[in-house]
């Protein structure tokens, strides 16, 4: 009994060993509730069939109700002449003697363990004294039962309390870093929108001055007010450009309509041209395009018939992860050549982007260079990033995300 960590489990044990040690024909096990109705009547030696013909749990009087109240054996050689016997149930086996116990623990009780005969020799003390010890024994059992359920629940609480407080902990986590990441996007557009588009807009102002003082000058030199006209229509073109280019740094309108693959041509097309670094775009979405075939209109294809679209979340977070990495490209490897390679397939998206530049040592620059922000994006959709870099040796950053299949 010991060794069991269940009440049920326990109290099945209990029954056998009253068998055991009083070596009666019939033993029962029961518990009541404050009414005196049995809410658990466990039993040894009546069949299911003859269980079934009496019909109905026994209700807790007689001989039954005397055990329930006593606070010690209850033991009759003749059931039949006991003062508290009130009849048995219909097909209920005939009983000869009677002995029924308490099974209790400090001022708890646990309920009562009963034994009969129907024929034999009556119960003597040494089955009395055998039986309440085994009572006894099984309170103690009960007891630690109720412990390890209870020390169960409190450490599934703890646990429940201790994932709660993590999660809390991991939504702060993120809104201060969603927050952080805002900010330095606002600085980004601010610094853009100083450095690029004010110096264009100041230039369109200062032009259009010499073209006002040009106008006032008698006679008037159109050829060099047509000149500064020209000049400062260039730097309007120059402006737009600018604010385009801003524009689409912050959501590529063409990732929205388009998808993944024309997102990233665009964008490679632009750095290239703009930064003069040579950029290879390797895009392969055959696999995951063969399997939307094989599960016709489970894939959503671009409007230009090229690769089925990924999930949103996913093709804006692969498209962040290589901007951010060609944009540090640019910036600070002083790389000739980069590749940058797009594998979907069924199962996973394998984003690289390889160059071969300076390299750097990346334990000295884990929270910087973007990098904490694109570990952060690819965990937003289940995915990891890995940058590994040598001094002189360049740079390769690694995204790698699951997918579920084609996506509708």
């Amino acid at each position: 009994m010991a060794r069991e960590t269940d009440e049920a489990g326990i109290l099945e044990r209990i029954l056998d060993a009253a068998l055991a040690v009083t070596g009666a024909r019939y033993a029962a096990l029961a518990q009541y509730d404050t009414a005196g109705t049995a809410v658990r009547f466990l039993h040894r030696g009546v069949s299911p069939a003859v269980m079934s013909q009496i019909g109905r749990l026994p209700r807790g009087w007689g001989l039954l109700s005397v055990t329930a109240l006593a606070d010690g054996p209850v033991r009759t050689s003749d059931v039949e002449q006991h003062p508290s016997y009130v009849g048995l149930p219909s097909g209920h086996p005939r009983l000869t003697s009677f002995l029924g116990v308490p099974i209790r623990s400090g001022g708890r009780r646990h309920g009562n363990l009963y034994v009969a005969q129907d024929e034999g020799p009556s119960f003597d003390f040494s089955d009395e004294w055998s039986l309440t010890t085994l009572a006894a024994f099984a309170a103690c059992a009960i007891d630690g039962a109720h412990l390890v359920t209870a020390e169960r629940e409190r450490g599934e609480a703890l646990a429940q309390a201790a994932a709660a407080q993590e999660r809390t902990r991991l939504r702060s986590q993120t809104l201060a870093d969603v927050i952080t990441a805002q900010e330095e996007e606002r600085k980004r557009v601010a610094r853009d929108l100083h450095d690029e588009v004010g110096q264009s807009l100041t230039g369109v102002l200062l032009g259009l001055h010499l073209v006002e003082t040009g106008l006032r000058t008698d006679p008037l030199d159109m050829e060099q007010i047509d000149r500064r006209i020209a000049d400062v229509r260039s730097l309007i073109a120059q402006a737009l450009t600018e604010v385009r280019q801003l524009a689409s740094g912050l959501r590529p309108t063409v990732l929205d309509d388009l998808g993944l693959a024309a997102a990233l041509e665009r964008l490679v097309t632009d750095l290239t041209g703009r930064d003069n670094i040579d950029i290879e775009l390797q895009q392969d979405y055959r696999q995951r395009t063969r399997q939307a075939q094989r599960h016709p209109g489970a894939a959503q294809h671009d409007p230009s018939g090229g690769s089925p679209r990924l999930p949103a979340p996913v093709e804006t977070v692969t498209y962040r992860v290589v901007q951010e990495s060609l944009t540090n490209v640019v910036r600070h490897s002083g790389a000739q050549h980069v590749l940058v390679r797009i594998t979907a397939t069924q199962d996973h998206l394998s984003a690289d982007v390889i160059d071969d530049g300076r390299g750097f040592e990346v334990s000295k620059h884990a929270t910087s260079l973007g990098l904490r922000g694109m570990a952060e994006r690819a965990a937003l959709v289940g995915g990891a990033v890995r940058v590994t870099s040598r001094v002189g040796h360049g740079t390769t950053v690694a995204l790698r995300v699951p997918l579920e299949g084609p996506q509708a």
